[in-house]
């Protein structure tokens, strides 16, 4: 005789030509957990049951529709046919099925055991795509970023605050951190002497102009209270500084780890804020040359799409030493194939996770060949700023002129007031 066998959240069976079950083995427990096996091919018992009934049936061609399930059919010494064609028709008569089995007593239980098994599968894959390291990496470089955000604000409020005691200090300290370690360490300008600022690590002469110009400066005094709270604010932005400092090197080993070719073309910072913009490696990995090239550029790409403008020649990848210090007129090429090599070091990321030093070598080779067969503007270009554009019926700003197009100071008839 022939049969097929059936598969469901809820157990196996044997079906008929007709598709009436002739046996039937349902999950005893923890349906999801077996149901997840047999769709990675991984064997239970209540497979081996339902083939050994089977084999106790003499049942001379069993139809398998599911790929997952024939080789461990076969292993039982079953004549098995893959008709993985049948699988969409079982599927539309599962609940059908189910209930003439036994695998359910009602329609209503189909149901609960499906809904189940659906939530328990959704809740696995939300684990596993949150535990994904390249999620973690999106976390740490925004991390990253919000953390130099901040500390670049505190930064920004001591330099402010205690230049009404110390102008002058301000132009000749020009390193934020540096600058807020000073404060921290000294407060009153009557505190800086030689030897106090040299343990600070400046050089000797810069060590003199300072005390030179804290002697006569010109700024107010502090109170007490106010060197204490600005100390304050300046010891909270070093820390801060420091911080970001630590979760860039934990971007850094994550990515040498997770994406060697990405961080050995454009670096860590670059590699992961591409990462994170695109939403995931995977996601970057699909994406084409040209997207990538423009990737953290949307507002001007849309933007240049709206009123016909130019558009962007590089997104986030223009902060790469290669895009940001190359020429105005090698910038657009140096860009396109940066981005073209960019997106094929993402997918050999994402598929194999080891470093191919080849990528890295032709993308060298281009961009040298680019700066020999460039190595001068194009008569005409080389001042060329950004063309203005003016959409037909639009002012300056993208705006129309008033109503139905007409100018400002013309009523709804069209006639001038």
């Amino acid at each position: 005789m022939k049969a097929k066998l059936f598969f469901c959240e809820a157990g196996l069976a044997l079906l008929d030509e007709n598709n009436e079950p002739i046996a039937s083995a349902r999950f005893q427990d923890d349906l999801y957990r077996k149901y997840k096996s047999l769709t990675v091919g991984l064997p239970v018992e209540e497979l081996d049951m339902i083939l050994g009934e089977a084999t106790r049936r003499n049942v001379e061609e069993l139809q398998v529709p599911y790929p997952e399930l024939a080789a461990m059919a076969e292993e039982k010494g079953l004549r098995v046919v893959a008709r993985p064609e049948e699988r969409e028709a079982l599927e539309g008569v599962k609940d059908t099925i189910m209930v003439k089995a036994g695998l359910a007593y009602s329609m209503e239980e189909v149901l609960d055991i499906i809904r189940e098994v659906s939530i328990k599968e959704g809740e696995e894959r939300i684990r596993e795509a949150a535990a994904h390291p390249d999620l973690q990496i999106v976390q740490s470089i925004n991390a990253v970023d919000e953390l130099d955000k901040i500390s670049n604000i505190m930064a920004t409020r001591v330099r402010e605050w205690y230049g009404l005691h110390f102008p002058e200090l301000d132009g000749l300290v020009q390193d934020p951190m540096a600058y807020c370690r000073i404060v921290q360490d000294l407060g009153l300008r009557q505190n800086f002497t030689s030897e106090r600022l040299a343990a600070t690590g400046f050089s000797e002469a810069k060590v003199n102009a300072i005390v030179e110009a804290s002697s006569r400066s010109k700024g107010g005094e502090l109170r007490e209270e106010d060197v204490e709270a600005l100390q304050l604010l300046a010891r909270e932005a070093v820390s801060t500084g420091k911080l970001r400092d630590r979760m860039l090197r934990h971007v850094e080993r994550n990515m040498a780890k997770l994406c060697p070719n990405l961080t050995a073309m454009a670096g860590a910072g670059i590699g992961a804020r591409l990462i994170a913009r695109a939403g995931s490696l995977k996601r970057l990995s699909e994406m084409p040359a040209s997207t990538v090239q423009v990737l953290g550029a949307e507002k001007a790409l849309f933007r240049a799409l709206r009123t016909g403008g130019r558009p962007p020649k590089h997104g986030i990848i223009f902060q790469h030493p290669l895009v940001h210090s190359a020429p105005l007129w090698q910038r657009g090429k140096i860009a396109r194939l940066l981005g073209s090599k960019l997106a094929l070091a993402a997918r050999t990321d994402y598929h194999s996770g080891k470093l191919n030093r080849a990528l890295l070598d032709k993308m060298n080779e281009k961009i040298e060949e680019i700066r020999r067969k460039y190595p001068e503007p194009r008569p005409g270009r080389a001042r060329e700023g950004p063309k203005k554009t003016f959409e037909k019926g639009r002012g300056a700003f993208g705006r129309r002129k008033g109503f139905g197009g007409r100018g400002m100071d013309e009523g709804r008839s069209g006639r001038r007031r």
